[in-house]
């Protein structure tokens, strides 16, 4: 089926509500139900970058790693430049043994993003755990406090999260974990204000990265400010060109918009 279906394009932001829908649910503790609203955005959208990372995440809270790798694997496969997800699966590969594909996907996580949280740390462990060198970890207190944030945040403890990412920020203002992940936290919470204060932060410390662009388009669509939104999409991409995610939310976002054309155009 052709990306520029209008019913494909329908799918894709079914997906999007059915993600939003299932981390509400992860929120809440009820990780089970989360896990039922992913699949059925998989079910929608087979490519759903967030129902996808979202979806290994619940399972392997849920003690089934093995599962958990074969979302993280197909992540990888549809975003192979989505540093958490390399960093996501080095983990799952490490808590299952898999020790010498840890190290690479960890390699491969720091390579695209060299500052990613917790990245330098897990690569050291891995390291270590297969019995080579690694240099001592020098202090890093914003890090770790990143890390630990990163933790509750996949298991579904968003309030905990919160105030591990904003320990952080107040050691460092700018770093681009917190501000981000704060800003994901108040777009699935459905927080508008909160969205986009940190993603607005995120964008004008980061004006190099393209996810905070796209996550404050989707908390600006919530409100229904689609131009705005558009903007934000078109700034994604002029940032970089070869943003899919920009592309395909930009495309359903003018679906929505009944600007069909358009949206055919996004995708060609």
């Amino acid at each position: 089926m052709r990306l520029d279906d209008p019913i494909v394009l329908e799918r894709a932001e079914r997906a999007r509500e059915l993600t939003l829908e299932g981390l509400g649910l992860q929120q809440a503790g009820k990780l089970e139900e989360a896990r039922g609203r992913f699949m059925l955005a998989l079910a929608a959208n087979p490519a759903d970058q967030a129902a996808l990372y979202s979806i290994a995440a619940v399972d392997s809270a849920l003690g089934r790693d093995a599962v958990a790798l074969r979302s993280a694997d197909r992540l990888m496969e549809l975003y192979p430049d989505f540093a958490l997800g390399h960093l996501a699966r080095s983990q799952l590969l490490s808590r299952i043994g898999r020790l010498q594909e840890a190290l690479v996907a960890a390699e491969r996580a720091l390579s695209i993003d060299p500052g990613l949280a917790g990245a330098a740390d897990h690569r050291g462990q891995v390291q270590r755990a297969l019995g080579q060198a690694a240099p001592a970890p020098l202090p890093d207190p914003v890090g770790q406090l990143c890390v630990e944030g990163l933790n509750a945040q996949h298991a579904g403890r968003l309030d905990e999260a919160r105030a591990w990412f904003e320990r952080a920020l107040t050691l460092d203002a700018s770093n681009y974990v917190a501000l981000y992940s704060l800003g994901l936290i108040g777009v699935n919470s459905g927080d508008a204000l909160m969205a986009r204060n940190f993603l607005g932060r995120a964008i004008a410390a980061h004006p190099d990265k393209t996810a905070p662009l796209v996550a404050r388009a989707t908390a600006l669509q919530a409100q229904g400010l689609f131009d705005d939104a558009l903007v934000d999409l078109d700034r994604a991409i002029a940032v970089d060109p070869l943003c899919k995610e920009a592309y395909n939310n930009k495309a359903t976002l003018l679906h929505t918009m009944h600007r069909k054309r358009d949206a055919m155009l996004t995708l060609q």
